[in-house]
């Protein structure tokens, strides 16, 4: 019975493997709107149980290829989905090939990997176990390298398919428990079920039953696994055949067969029904075990499956033998020996297959480690030889080094001190612009607030007007007109005019009025006043209303000044004030 139990493990693994995948549809590179729809639309949804709806898809998408003949890719994928629902292998796979012509490597990579991802599911199920191998591998180091997790896992499980079909069962569990860790982190509950179940028939075979039957019982919890009933029926048959505890075995046992009757597959039936069968001649209920023996024999006349045929006819030889019925039990045990040799003949066949594909597999990965080998040799000379080139390199220049050191140490000292020297000056010209910059507002501030008393003073003297010729006319009383004027004549700085302003000058140009008094003597009090105005940068016209006076007479002012200070008429009288 283990053998069956294999089968029905390898059963759930390679169709799960062989079946459509859900990958995020940004992988596809766009091409045409209405074909990528399809595209995405059979990425999500294929279910190979509605091939004529896909069928109705795929041939909408060779309709849209044939209308744009220039863009290969799109026969290239509709030949490629065309493939993913084809039930014949051959068939398929000259697809596949066929797509592979059509498809640029370096435009359309993905593309070329998901073609290549479905030839290797059909190695696998032809049992070309290197090929397939060297394609998964190939196809882990892509999907690792564009973070395409779904993809990864599936390769993963592709892996793990071929080393336990080897027999590896070690490097087989590694893989698919791998492929289980990304099925988790990106929550395909269906996907990790199914694996999980995969896993749980491998570690049967490493004899890890304990661990198997808890994670199945589990499996039995999950919703997702309760609403698919050919998986149901796949986990309850395992149960029954691992389960140590023989109440239970028949418990799980009775259970898959009763839902194999009402799901319609008749392969699960007849897997279920030699599990009962079995079952009940365990019981001692030879006759209903010898009916179900007889339907399964049935059943597998028709097809080419030897594993039932087996079971079933050896089941039948067991139950007429224990009746003593002995011309019927000669007959099936006749039979029994006649499948028997020619599925010894197909296995050991393929238990050369397995040991010739094993040890391919292990001289291609020798292979790759000699090669590895090799090019870390390699690059060790290559080091070693532009170290040794590098070092004689070294030498020549620091023996050229050492001659220019001096003359080089020389040029930089120059260069540190004409920098030094440009540091200098730059920072006393920044001191210069930053100096003349507080002069120049110093400047305005002064002319701002010399012209607001000035206005001021103005308004002041307006309205005494006012109150006078409203005081004549006799609209305003003496007494009132007498207290208003006083009141203004207290706020006008006639004479403090000046000297406010002469305070905050001094405060900016100490000694200005010292050193032109010193020099030029003759200069009154309203040339020192003109002098000052001109050294803030205030206009003749300015000045004038500041005096009161009209611009000409500022000119005729400034002309005295110059003859003062005998200054030629090729000359700035606000630069030489300025130099003062």
């Amino acid at each position: 019975m283990k053998t069956i139990y294999l089968y029905i493990g390898l059963y759930i693994l390679l169709p799960f493997s062989l079946k459509g995948t859900t990958t995020h549809p940004s992988y596809w590179k766009e091409v045409l709107p209405a074909f990528d729809t399809l595209t995405v639309s059979l990425e999500q949804n294929l279910d190979n149980a509605d091939k004529d709806k896909f069928s109705h898809v795929i041939r909408k998408m060779y309709q849209l290829a044939e209308h744009h003949k220039e863009l290969n890719i799109l026969q290239a994928r509709a030949m490629y989905w065309d493939a993913r629902i084809n039930t014949n292998t051959d068939s398929a796979m000259c697809l596949l090939k066929k797509a592979a012509t059509l498809v640029d490597d370096k435009r359309y990579e993905y593309d070329k990997f998901r073609i290549q991802h479905q030839q290797t599911k059909l190695l696998i199920y032809k049992g070309d176990w290197l090929p397939a191998y060297i394609q998964a591998k190939k196809e882990e180091a892509y999907f690792k390298e564009i973070a395409d997790t779904l993809m990864l896992a599936h390769a993963w499980v592709d892996l793990g398919v071929v080393m336990s079909n080897l027999n590896d069962l070690d490097k087989a569990l590694e893989y698919l428990e791998k492929a289980d860790s990304c099925f988790e982190t990106l929550k395909q509950t269906d996907l990790q079920m199914k694996n999980r179940l995969n896993i749980c028939n491998i570690l049967c075979c490493m004899e890890r039953k304990e661990e198997a039957v808890n994670t199945l019982k589990l499996l039995l919890e999950e919703p997702e696994a309760q609403r698919d009933t050919s998986f149901y029926i796949n986990v309850l048959m395992s149960l029954g055949f691992y389960e140590t505890n023989t109440k239970d075995a028949q418990y799980y046992t009775d259970r898959a067969y009763k839902l194999a009757l009402t799901f319609g597959s008749k392969l699960l039936l007849a897997q279920t029904s030699i599990n009962k069968a079995t079952s009940l001649y365990n019981q001692s209920k030879t006759d209903s075990a010898q009916l179900l023996y007889r339907h399964v024999w049935n059943f597998s006349k028709g097809t080419d499956n030897c594993e039932i045929q087996l079971h079933a006819l050896a089941g039948l030889t067991n139950t007429f033998a224990s009746v003593q019925r002995w011309d019927s039990a000669y007959h099936y045990s006749s039979l029994y020996q006649h499948y028997n040799d020619s599925l010894s003949g197909i296995n050991n066949l393929s238990e050369i297959t397995r040991i010739e594909g094993r040890a391919a597999i292990e001289k291609y990965e020798n292979d790759l480690i000699q090669m590895e080998v090799k090019a870390k040799l390699q690059r060790k000379a290559h080091i070693w030889i532009l170290t040794a080139t590098g070092c004689f390199s070294l030498l020549v220049c620091g023996i050229f080094w050492y001659m220019r050191k001096k003359e080089v140490m020389k040029k930089q000292l120059k260069e540190i001190e004409v920098k030094d020297l440009n540091v200098r000056l730059e920072n006393e010209k920044l001191k210069n612009d930053r100096y003349h910059l507080e002069i120049d507002s110093k400047n305005r501030e002064l002319t701002s607030n010399i012209m607001l008393m000035q206005e001021k003073n103005q308004v002041l003297r307006n309205l005494l007007q006012q109150i006078d010729a409203l005081g004549s006319d006799g609209e305003l009383p003496r007494q009132k007109s007498t207290e208003l004027k006083k009141q203004i004549k207290s706020h006008l700085q006639i004479d403090d005019e000046w000297q406010y302003f002469k305070l905050h000058f001094e405060s900016v140009y100490p000694e200005f009025f010292v050193n032109l008094k010193k020099q030029y003597p003759s200069l009154t009090e309203n040339d020192l006043r003109l002098c000052a105005y001109i050294r803030i940068g205030m206009s003749n016209k300015q000045i004038a209303q500041m005096l009161s006076v009209l611009p000409d007479s500022i000119k005729i002012s400034r002309y005295r000044i110059r003859k003062k200070f005998l200054l030629p008429q090729k000359d700035s009288l606000e630069d030489f004030l300025r130099l003062t």
